[in-house]
This record gives C-alpha cells, structure tokens and sequence, in this order.
C-alpha cells in the first residue's frame, strides 16, 4: 500500500470525496446507512482494515465501511454491481469473519435497524 494513501484519514484517496460530519465517505450509500444509524443511536467509526487471506494463500487488508464497536460488527453497503464484482473476495471474508455485514441495496438501508445487526448469522 502507498504511503500517502496511509496516511490518509480514510482507506481510499479519491477525487469525488463526500464528508457526513467531517468524516470521509466514499459513497452517497455510506453516507446513507452512517444517517440511518444516528438515527437509531447506534455508535460506528470507520474502521481499521482487517486481514484477509486469497485462495492462494496471499494476505490482503480489507477496509470495511464502518464497525458497530457495541455490537462488535463490520457493516459494508455494496451496489449490486461492485458486490457482484467483488464476490470471490465477499465469499472469502464471509469464510473468514462472522461479523461481516454486507448491504446490497438502498431498501436495506432504509429498513436497517439493531434487528439487523442482532440477525447477524454465526458461524460455529
């Protein structure tokens, strides 16, 4: 990973940059979910990346959109398209962590509520 993209107070360094409460976002979808939260009082921060490791045995960081530190649970909304495009790395994570979260749509975002969180399936 770049330096410059280290340090940044975010994960990704882009040109169209949107802020929701002086906080980075990388998408109206982000924005989106991070309001439905406050609405419902739920404490998230933008998370540090987490550790995943490829079929083949590569280790990459993945940087969730946001972390739920009552709940302990990673929430990432992904359009259909990015999360289509994304599917063997999803697949890998969902393997790997049980507190991942992924949101494929805005209807989901806009019915997101602790029932969501609390419907999280583990992984025994």
């Amino acid at each position: 990973m770049k330096i410059k993209a280290l340090a940044s107070n975010h994960r990704r360094l882009k040109k169209n940059v949107q802020y929701y409460k002086g906080i980075m976002m990388d998408s109206s979808w982000e924005i989106a979910l991070a309001k439905k939260m406050d609405s419902l009082n739920i404490n998230w921060v933008r998370p540090n990346f987490i550790l995943w490791t490829d079929n083949n045995g590569l280790i990459h960081h993945y940087f969730p959109d946001f972390y739920l530190p009552d709940y302990d649970i990673y929430l990432d909304p992904k359009n259909p398209h990015a999360y289509n495009v994304q599917i063997e790395k999803i697949n890998m994570l969902n393997e790997q962590y049980d507190n991942i979260l992924f949101i494929t749509s805005l209807k989901e975002i806009k019915e997101f509520n602790i029932a969501s969180i609390l419907a999280l399936p583990s992984k025994q």
